[in-house]
């Protein structure tokens, strides 16, 4: 993202600006207010989206955006038409946040256990119960981060975290399956990766898709997005074998794409960043 202000001459009159329209505002609430506060709220509405449209390129200037970025070792961002923060469905949040942390708690099942259950266990639910700990535009972004567990589970959900991360990583690109392979070599749990990443891969139709993108601790997912096709050309290859009851399945929540740097009209995206 590019800023507006780019001198401390421009920051200066950004402020001057701002301290016009917080006078300008407090005036029409003085005037429109004590007799009608809903038609204060009206009125109000473009010099609220002025200020906070200053205050963002403020932000971003003086690098509070960047700091910002360090509150969360990892952020979900949500991307489509009808997808921006402060007034994104809980919906789609709710939906988005449980593909990702049911994903991850299976991956950290397989490890721990060699196999899945339809009942993990509470530390294991209890350790990949993910904390949300910022919220920032662009259209919608969620900086979570894992709880603060010692032992043996936790060990496993942080792996399997790293795990989903690389694979979302490699979905997301035109790079061979060799690669793939290398960096997660155990079969079973490749195919349990690509799995659960299925659930946040782009339907064909619906009017939302999502993209998860890696911040401070892992890398950015770029490329081409995840592709249904891809992911299912994996799994139904013979480089990765069935694993028991988990096989390719259409979407259960809503879909998304792992490509932070794409866009889409009509759709929603989500990124690991």
């Amino acid at each position: 993202m590019t800023t507006a202000i780019t001198s401390r001459d421009e920051m200066e009159q950004a402020f001057e600006q701002l301290e016009r329209l917080y006078q300008s505002l407090a005036a029409l609430r003085r005037q429109i207010e004590p007799a009608n506060p809903r038609n204060f709220a009206v009125l109000a509405e473009g010099h609220l989206e002025h200020i906070r449209r200053l205050r963002r390129e403020l932000d971003e200037y003086a690098g509070v955006m960047a700091l910002d970025e360090q509150a969360a070792p990892l952020w979900l961002r949500v991307v489509g038409p009808e997808i921006e923060w402060p007034a994104a469905p809980t919906s789609v949040l709710t939906a988005i946040l449980d593909a990702f942390r049911k994903g991850v708690q299976s991956v950290a099942e397989l490890i721990l256990t060699g196999e899945l259950t339809t009942r993990p266990t509470a530390e294991l639910k209890r350790a990949t119960d993910f904390r949300v700990v910022a919220m920032a535009p662009g259209s919608l972004r969620v900086g979570v981060q894992l709880p603060f567990e010692e032992g043996k589970v936790a060990e496993a959900v942080s792996r399997a975290l790293g795990d989903y991360l690389k694979t979302a990583a490699w979905v997301a690109s035109d790079r061979p399956d060799e690669e793939l392979h290398a960096q997660v070599p155990d079969e079973r749990r490749r195919r349990l990766l690509l799995t659960e990443l299925s659930r946040l891969a782009p339907r064909e139709r619906g009017p939302q898709r999502t993209q998860p993108q890696p911040g401070p601790v892992a890398r950015t997912v770029a490329g081409r997005g995840l592709s249904r096709g891809r992911g299912r050309r994996a799994l139904r290859s013979g480089a990765c074998p069935r694993l028991g009851r988990i096989a390719w399945s259409a979407p259960v929540a809503l879909p998304a794409a792992l490509d932070p740097s794409s866009s889409g009209a009509g759709a929603t995206r989500t990124a690991l960043s």
